[in-house]
């Protein structure tokens, strides 16, 4: 598929002081860590690129994907440990990435095929663009696409991702995994399996 995609890896997890000690992004779960499954599952749309957007304590991200040798697709490493908010972190990650893009948070875990989102059609026609949306939240998924998203966030001021999607026309799924808060973090960690 012709995109790129951007995983919001770069957070400091306040929330979760206390119960973790590291990146949101590489809470375990099942076994894998949330972006070892999040490279996965976007390395099965065949992108153009991967690309991580990381700040807090992103050596210990890098060597953590050396290890375990995780490359499903050329993966470019956006750092800034400056950056304030998801808006903020997708725009500085925008210098290396190109329309259409596919934005996941490197904390919650798509419950649903990604395909789904950035397909029109049938005829496997790209959706001009769409948020996952769950029981009246975002699901960490958003598929951006022409002017309109360039427009949307070059030209907002909101710092919260979530608030400058909600313009957006929205795909509702069943599920997802949001591992950001003590209690999510806590269910999301006892998994045994995980599909």
């Amino acid at each position: 598929m012709n995109l790129d995609v951007v995983i919001l890896a770069g957070g400091r997890g306040t929330r979760l002081a206390g119960v973790w000690d590291g990146p949101k992004c590489l809470v375990p779960v099942a076994g894998r860590s949330v972006l070892q499954r999040l490279l996965e599952e976007a390395g099965r749309l065949s992108p153009r690129r991967i690309i991580l957007s990381l700040g807090y304590r992103a050596n210990e991200v890098v060597r953590t994907l050396a290890e375990r040798r995780v490359g499903y697709a050329p993966v470019l490493i956006s750092y800034d440990n400056d950056l304030s908010g998801t808006t903020q972190a997708l725009r500085h990650t925008l210098l290396h990435a190109r329309f259409p893009l596919l934005v996941l948070n490197g904390d919650t875990l798509p419950g649903y095929g990604l395909a789904g989102l950035v397909l029109h059609d049938e005829r496997s026609e790209l959706t001009e663009s769409s948020v996952a949306w769950c029981r009246g939240q975002y699901a960490g998924a958003a598929f951006l696409n022409g002017p309109f998203a360039q427009r949307l966030l070059t030209e907002s001021d909101a710092q919260n991702l979530e608030t400058l999607l909600l313009s957006l026309p929205r795909y509702y799924v069943e599920e997802y995994l949001d591992v950001g808060t003590p209690e999510r973090f806590s269910y999301a960690t006892s998994l045994k399996e995980y599909p």
